[in-house]
């Protein structure tokens, strides 16, 4: 393998590089002429110790802008424009080095009589195998244009549902962060100072004042400590999540459990397998290797423990929906309309039922969640304040007595 980083400029008169492989010497003016850059200049690499392009390296195509390559080459589709063409025009506009690189080496080995599926299958990364699939049997059947907009209207739903569930659980915990820290605010500053009055005028304090005065020392005392702890005991739960899976697993299950966050995740997990399962089998590819392909989709261990041993018993001879029914995390629904699928023949027509139906319900829930769970937390804090704020009222209203009796 021969390397080149070459300097170029894109449609905006931005000045880029990127370092390519190719096979010999040769191949650099085919890969030239195939690709039309605006080359500022070429440096081959040394084959020992090769330099690495930072930027293209580190930047990472999003899944919007994958929604984005899979419209435009819809749209290219359908106006009778070559696809490589498409994709050299979508990499000079791009500001994302790593994206322009992948949308050109794509287009060259699409003119290197590849297909636009095997082209991409060396960016698996950022192209799963549900869109290789549907843009594969797009090729096999003279309908790219379809398949294209298929894989690009999947995508689409997926990522908005995981923006909203993020939102939904983000809106939450600022909350819960506000309220911590109006807590510690009147734990480390505003109890200390009443603290201090109480002791000038030598007033008799209840045992609830007492408790809540004496929490406010500790906190106090040892705020450092407890940010400290607490970033650290966060910090070692992500790395143990990330690490262990069977740690992960036990968390993740245990969040399935939560009364609103549980119920908004397996929702969404449900319409996700679902969906999946139905892309894949309308794109050709069988149930059993349909399961195979969602284990490396899933990102909840839960559930990819649940689809693998669905095919294992898939294996031993079950149907889908009697394997499904021995997970104990699937919904009776889901279980029913599956089994009325296999036996009538139209198991994809059920399994987008069943997406549909829990796509509503996750939408609908993350749209409301902050709704349900802010209430609480209010409460919770009010209850908590109020709580606080009389335990110092009793004795001021004592000393309020004294000196009323005394005058």
């Amino acid at each position: 393998m021969v390397s080149y980083r070459l300097f170029y400029l894109n449609d905006k008169g931005k000045r880029l590089k990127k370092i390519i492989e190719l096979n010999d010497e040769s191949q650099l003016q085919s890969f030239l002429g195939a690709t039309y850059l605006n080359i500022l200049k070429i440096e081959q690499l040394p084959s020992s110790g090769k330099i690495w392009n930072f930027q293209a390296r580190f930047e990472k195509v999003s899944k919007k802008q994958v929604i984005e390559i899979l419209e435009n080459l819809q749209t290219a589709a359908v106006s009778g424009v070559p696809p490589n063409t498409a994709l050299l025009d979508m990499a000079k506009s791009a500001d994302n080095v790593y994206m322009s690189d992948m949308l050109t080496d794509i287009s060259y080995r699409m003119q290197m009589s590849m297909s636009m599926s095997r082209a991409m299958e060396k960016y698996d990364e950022v192209f799963d195998g549900t869109v290789l699939g549907l843009i594969k049997i797009g090729e096999e059947t003279g309908e790219l244009d379809k398949t294209l907009k298929g894989a690009a209207d999947y995508l689409l739903r997926i990522n908005k549902m995981g923006d909203k569930i993020k939102m939904a659980v983000v809106i939450p915990a600022f909350t819960l962060a506000a309220m911590l820290t109006a807590v510690i605010f009147w734990m480390t500053v505003v109890m200390p100072g009443v603290k201090d009055l109480f002791e000038i005028l030598n007033v008799k304090l209840p045992t609830i004042t007492l408790i809540f005065l004496r929490m406010s020392e500790i906190v106090k005392a040892n705020l450092f400590y407890i940010i400290i702890t607490v970033f650290c005991a966060v910090v070692l739960f992500i790395a143990a999540r990330r690490k262990n899976e069977n740690f992960r697993y036990e968390t993740e299950k245990l969040f399935l459990e939560f009364p609103v966050l549980g119920r908004l995740l397996k929702y969404y997990n449900f319409a996700f397998i679902a969906e999946y399962t139905r892309l894949m089998i309308s794109s050709g590819v069988p149930l059993f290797h349909s399961l195979e392909i969602l284990t490396g989709a899933l990102k909840n261990t839960v559930f990819i423990r649940s689809v693998i041993n669905i095919r294992n018993e898939m294996e031993a001879g079950k149907s889908f929906s009697v394997a499904l029914s021995g997970q104990n995390i699937f919904s009776p629904m889901i279980i029913r309309m599956i089994g009325m699928g296999e036996y009538s023949g139209q198991l994809e027509k059920q399994l987008k039922y069943v997406s549909d139906y829990y796509y509503e319900k996750a939408d609908y829930m993350s749209a409301n969640i902050a709704q349900i769970i802010q209430p609480v937390l209010i409460l919770f804090l009010a209850a908590f304040f109020v709580l606080m704020i009389l335990s110092f009222l009793f004795p001021i209203y004592d000393m309020i007595s004294i000196i009323g009796g005394s005058v």
